[in-house]
């Protein structure tokens, strides 16, 4: 966390850096304008000598602002630039000339602030000239930091470099041909294929180079390094591109094959085209370009291209349990196939279960299973009214006559004519361990809910044993706690949810 944290404040650089190079510049103009052109009062009215003598000597309260912040700011900047230099940002040359400038800036505002407030309250001639000469300095090594930081970033004459540059078509490099890359050239020696990108016809002959006499420690790095490193390598690899060392070159080509090669094409660019390479910088001579891409043709095409090794690691996942009462849901959607006389009838029961106002329906198309749900009407529902469900037998997976008047012998009939019934609740009703033991006979039963019953532990026990039990919902029945911990660690593949 303190790595992040340090990190995160490193890149706080590239949004802080302008306000001091801005703030100590806005009073660098204000203080100026006012040497050129002193206070005036309002109405024409002249001064006394005291009162113009305080209007020169002090310093100007807006451009006093603008050091506090700039001293501020500047502490942040350059603070934050060192551990961005630090941790990854790296570069050759000018980046200790940036840090300690940085430096020198942040302290000189600092020393301004001081000053100022001193010419503020002394009123004196040389505090008020040590205080502009402060200020003239710091803004001085503000902007020549700034200036520094963003060749940095972008290159050597990235904001003058279009005036002393003048832009050229590729047309007049007469070296460097501009000819559709699949048109006919001379054959490369050794049967190799043709060289696509650079026509040897048109090269002039002091520029002809032959593959076999090139190296990349002799040939090409010296041009990478004076043109390309700068943008391209580590700690700034600009396009993911590096072209400090053979191998990473290797990777920004294709052997043998300059023409399809990205790089060839890009120094081949005019200056005016805005993908050209080296950025802002004049073109690579003709005989630069004739050169790279000779080495690319000579590269063979079967050579082995470094990779960086990729760390693998298996982190293992979390580990989700799914609660019991959703997979017991999830086994009572399994899909049922019927026939066509099975769904006219469980179509007829379910119109019958609705005209007495009980909740029937089938799960969901496609399914099959029908669920029925009869909510706590001991009047409207007993041990007679089971011959409602007729119909139901191969289909019913959800029945719920919890606070019914159901006795054992309902039970006795659902085991024996509604096999399927996957989620049974019977909770608050008069059952007993005789109609629950029966209830074990049921293959696919995955719930089973009997609290606030008679039932006992010896009912629990014989009806844990039924298959494709998966929970059983047992509060406030009459069970100890003990007997309960001994069910569980002999069934230990049903949830008992009895609240102890």
């Amino acid at each position: 966390m303190s790595d992040a944290v340090i990190q995160t404040f490193g890149r706080f650089h590239l949004v802080v850096l302008h306000f001091p190079l801005a703030l100590v510049l806005t009073a660098l103009l204000i203080e100026g304008f006012r040497v050129i052109r002193p206070r005036r009062l309002p109405r024409g009215a002249e001064p006394d000598a005291r009162l113009a003598r305080s209007l020169r000597l002090s310093p100007s309260p807006t451009a006093c602002t603008c050091i506090v912040l700039a001293a501020i700011t500047g502490a942040v900047t350059a603070t934050s630039g060192w551990v961005y230099a630090g941790g990854e940002f790296t570069a050759e040359g000018g980046l200790e000339w940036h840090r300690w400038l940085g430096v020198v800036a942040a302290s000189l505002a600092a020393l301004t602030l001081l000053l100022g407030v001193v010419a503020s309250l002394a009123r004196a001639v040389v505090a008020k000239r040590l205080y502009l000469c402060s200020l003239v300095l710091c803004a001085i090594a503000v902007g020549w930091a700034g200036h520094l930081g963003g060749e940095l970033v972008h290159g050597e004459g990235f904001i003058l470099g279009p005036m002393f540059h003048r832009p050229e078509a590729a047309a007049s490099d007469p070296g460097v041909p501009l000819a559709d890359p699949s048109a006919a050239t001379p054959a490369r020696p050794g049967g190799a294929p043709p060289d696509s990108t650079v026509d040897q016809g048109r090269v002039p002959p002091e520029f002809v180079v032959r593959p076999a006499s090139l190296t990349f420690e002799t040939d090409i790095e010296p041009i990478f390094a004076e043109y390309c490193v700068k943008c391209h390598r580590d700690g700034k690899a600009k396009g993911d591109i590096r072209l400090d060392s053979r191998e990473r070159a290797l990777r920004a080509v294709i052997p043998g094959n300059s023409g399809e090669s990205t790089l060839v094409r890009l120094i081949r660019l005019p200056e005016s085209d805005e993908d050209s390479m080296p950025k802002n910088k004049p073109s690579l001579s003709a005989a630069h370009v004739v050169t790279i891409a000779t080495w690319i043709d000579g590269l063979p095409e079967s050579i082995p291209v470094p990779h960086e090794p990729i760390e693998i690691r298996r982190v293992p996942g979390p580990s989700i349990k799914i609660p019991s009462v959703a997979l017991a849901y999830k086994d009572a959607d399994e899909p049922i196939d019927l026939t066509p006389e099975q769904i006219l009838a469980r179509d007829d029961a379910i119109v019958r279960l609705r005209g007495r106002l009980i909740s029937a329906g089938v799960r969901a198309a496609g399914l099959g299973g029908v669920e029925v749900r009869v909510f706590e009407n001991r009047e409207a529902f007993g041990d007679d009214q089971l011959d409602a469900l007729a119909g139901l037998g191969p289909c019913l997976v959800i029945l719920d006559l919890t606070g019914t008047s159901v006795t054992d012998a309902a039970l006795t009939r659902l085991a024996s004519e509604f096999p399927r019934v996957r989620v049974l609740r019977l909770g608050d009703t008069a059952i007993t361990d005789e109609g629950v033991s029966m209830l074990s006979s049921l293959s696919e039963l995955a719930l089973l809910d009997v609290h606030c019953t008679g039932v006992t532990e010896n009912g629990l026990d014989a009806v844990a044993a039924a298959p494709s039990l998966r929970v059983l919902r047992c509060w406030r029945s009459h069970t100890g706690a003990d007997r309960l911990r001994e069910l569980e660690s002999r069934y230990p593949g049903v949830d008992f949810q009895h609240g102890e």
